[in-house]
């Protein structure tokens, strides 16, 4: 895991190539009540008192956009470091003020993860014709210090700030299997996972495989779902990682499939045992005869290649019916059920919403 950059220096080295961000970072120091030297070359010499570094740190993520702050980097200075090159070696292979700005704002996902403070909820995914569930969507929480519960895009969006989404992916994958022994049964386990921190499948997948093997789900009842497919960049990459999946017996699936062009041609490269409808499909406006269209578009592409499909946020009775209609049978909302702990009542619970 990346190391964690101090909470409070005293002392900070600046620099920026940038003229108009070295204005703006002289700027808020000493609004944020930090002394400002201005030295030869581009730096600045930052003194921070107690407590005022995160404001600062506040004040640039606030007033300053991305990529302005990775045009910044600062440096804890070292009053044993006199010397010039040195001191430049020190700046230049300093960390930017993004960096630092992602510490002060996400470090909890770090304290989360190292903590063992992440934790899954489940979802049911259930098949109208029976009024039972089909299986369980694990979603990621992490929990605070004060007790408060994370969802999963925030814990995400900290992660790939703090450069930690490789870690926190493994984590997740262990929280769903380990939460779901007790109560999945025989229904089928659906477990996100972000396809572009999964370098080499075998070795990035060994110890959820091994936390499935220990936890006795057999491989069938475990789908990976894919999540985030819009940014997938290598698409040769994923179809390998999905191979891996389905040559070791588990499902694949992909998460928020739309009416686009670029979802069918993926579609047709990846072929998932089993797709998700993009919501905004799903909670078409009932009168809307071009959504109905496509879904129903949908139902008969997926039934002629064999891959299930999913219709997730159902919120009401109407949707279900239209759905229904359409030839749609697994649903997934909060008409069935929010996420929750798995348990064998809390389970049978939830598909009486049916």
């Amino acid at each position: 895991m990346p190391p964690s950059l101090p909470a409070a220096p005293s002392s900070i080295l600046a620099f920026t190539a940038v003229p108009h961000i070295g204005s703006a970072i002289r700027k808020l120091a000493l609004d944020a009540g930090l002394t400002v030297d201005v030295q030869p070359h581009g730096l600045i010499a930052l003194t921070v008192p107690d407590d005022a570094w995160r404001p600062f740190l506040a004040a640039v993520e606030a007033s300053t956009s991305v990529t302005e702050r990775q045009s910044v980097r600062f440096a804890v200075a070292d009053p044993s470091v006199t010397d010039a090159m040195a001191v430049a070696q020190l700046v230049f292979s300093a960390r930017t003020a993004e960096e630092w700005c992602a510490g002060a704002t996400s470090q909890w996902v770090r304290d989360a993860i190292v903590e063992s403070r992440l934790f899954s909820q489940y979802q049911p995914i259930v098949d109208v014709r029976t009024g039972q569930p089909y299986g369980f969507e694990s979603l990621l929480r992490a929990r605070l210090e004060d007790g408060t519960v994370v969802t999963a895009r925030s814990i995400i969006d900290g992660a790939r700030r703090l450069d930690l989404l490789f870690q926190l992916d493994q984590h997740a994958r262990l929280c769903a299997v380990r939460g779901a022994v007790n109560g999945l049964g025989t229904r089928r386990l659906f477990v996100n996972f972000l396809p572009t921190v999964i370098y080499n499948p075998e070795h990035c997948l060994a110890t959820t495989m091994a936390a499935l093997k220990q936890s006795g789900l057999r491989p069938d009842q475990v789908v990976f779902e894919v999540v985030e497919s819009e940014q997938i960049v290598d698409r040769a990459h994923l179809v390998r990682i999905l191979d891996y999946y389905r040559g070791h017996g588990f499902g694949v699936a992909l998460d928020d499939v739309g009416a686009g062009y670029s979802s069918l041609n993926l579609l047709s490269e990846l072929k998932p045992d089993l797709v998700k409808l993009d919501m905004e499909l799903v909670q078409a406006a009932p009168g809307d005869a071009l959504r109905t269209g496509i879904l129903e578009a949908f139902v008969q592409f997926t039934e002629r290649f064999g891959i299930g499909l999913i219709a997730e946020g159902v919120e009401d009775a109407e949707t279900v019916e239209r759905l229904r209609a359409c030839g749609i049978t697994l649903m997934q909302g909060y008409h069935f059920g929010r996420p929750g702990e798995l348990a064998p009542q809390a389970r049978d619970a939830a598909a009486s919403a049916a």
